[in-house]
């Protein structure tokens, strides 16, 4: 066995022992490279993509094409790497899913909801929650990317969404990658504008969340735009 071996079955030893908490950021990398990088000294990389992208979160948030520019990391590291949000994200879901659906009949229940779709996501991403008339989600329907404001995002995508699930009630949810949890003014313009288009077909929008990492805010629990709920009040 060679010392790069001996030094990958150490690592998986002591993941198998303690799991993760207590592993470097550069060490939860390497511990990953193994899988793609089956030979070699992976120590390096994963130092060189902590100093390169600041974080584990902005490694995994780093571009295909940003990956590929540090040394040692080729188009299946960069792949495999870019899968990890992605399975997060699908992990969560499955879990929400698994432990059953109660009616979200508070921001913090939908936020809690919503938060998985989110995962992973670096530009903003639209998603409207379609209620039955118990609360219960029925369908959380992606509707687009980019920026959310009231000339681009298409109406009619969550027009047909509600239809389609037979919706009675609605909740818009976008997320805000630059970290600030605070709805804009064109967040505003949507929320009204989609309030009336739904309510023209019958349907109620009951909320509008916004959400930063770990933080939401609620529209319903506004005042002329000014956030009175968010996680980390």
């Amino acid at each position: 066995m060679s010392l790069n071996d001996g030094h990958r079955e150490r690592l998986r030893r002591r993941f198998r022992s303690e799991g993760l908490d207590n592993f470097e950021p550069h060490e939860v990398l390497e511990l990953l490279l193994f899988y793609v990088i089956p030979r070699g000294n992976v120590n390096h990389i994963g130092h060189r993509l902590i100093s390169r992208f600041g974080s584990l979160s902005g490694v995994f948030n780093a571009k295909y094409e940003e990956l590929m520019t540090v040394e040692g990391v080729g188009e299946q590291a960069a792949l495999y790497l870019k899968m990890i949000p992605s399975v997060c994200r699908r992990f969560l879901l499955s879990s929400v899913q698994d432990k059953g659906i109660t009616p979200l009949s508070n921001s913090s229940l939908a936020h809690e909801y919503a938060a998985p779709y989110f995962i992973g996501r670096t530009v903003e991403t639209l998603y409207v929650i379609c209620l039955n008339n118990a609360g219960i989600p029925v369908e959380c329907s992606y509707i687009s990317e980019g920026t959310i404001n009231a000339t681009q995002v298409d109406m009619r995508k969550i027009v047909e969404a509600v239809v389609r699930n037979n919706a009675v009630a609605a909740i818009l949810c976008h997320n805000h990658p630059d970290g600030v949890a605070r709805p804009s003014p064109e967040d505003i313009a949507v929320t009204k504008k989609a309030g009336e288009v739904l309510e023209s077909i019958g349907v109620v929008l009951l909320d509008h969340l916004i959400l930063v990492d770990g933080d939401f805010v609620s529209f319903h629990d506004t005042v002329d735009g000014e956030a009175l709920h968010s996680d980390n009040a």
